[in-house]
């Protein structure tokens, strides 16, 4: 996925079947997310997030309009966990990483684009973090508590939109 000027933050929303997909799409995108792209272990899991797809992006459109967005988000297709490390690397929210996400993204290059990469419910495997982190991506952490993966997204997005130019 290109990260433009139009579209500054990008979330990968670790997703499940009949999760709360549509919640954390509405909260990411009122805090500045401007693309979102769903991430699934089995493939039949795509296939079920991907029939949801219109109904998620005017959720979006929705969202948006409710934070008085100029741009129209994106939400994209379904991507597998292991699509993640072809990916370019970003930052994975960990509730384990040694510093906390605001450091992350202001050590990064200012006003650069940022990739976040949000759990489902119960985080991700450590090996996948493992191979994310040999692929250049960092951790960074929100707080000394675990939020469902919707309110981490919209807390993630909000800090990384503070070091952004969101549209």
């Amino acid at each position: 996925i290109e990260v433009t000027r139009e579209h500054p933050i990008i979330v990968y929303a670790g997703v499940r079947v009949g999760g709360r997909y549509d919640e954390l799409v509405d909260g990411a995108v009122q805090a500045g997310a401007t693309v979102v792209v769903p991430v699934v272990g089995p493939a039949r899991d795509a296939g079920r997030i991907d029939q949801r797809h219109d109904r998620v992006q005017r959720i979006a459109i929705a969202a948006a309009k409710q934070a008085k967005r100029a741009s129209v988000p994106l939400v994209l297709p379904a991507l597998r966990f292991e699509a993640l490390v072809d990916e370019l690397p970003g930052i994975v929210v960990d509730p384990d990483a040694p510093h906390g996400l605001d450091d992350v993204v202001r050590s990064g290059e200012p006003g650069a684009p940022v990739r976040l990469l949000i759990g489902a419910a119960d985080g991700f495997p450590r090996d996948l973090v493992a191979q994310l982190e040999s692929a250049g991506w960092r951790r960074g952490r929100l707080g000394p508590t675990i939020l469902r993966a919707e309110l981490a997204a919209a807390v993630a997005v909000a800090i990384a939109a503070m070091h952004a130019r969101v549209p």
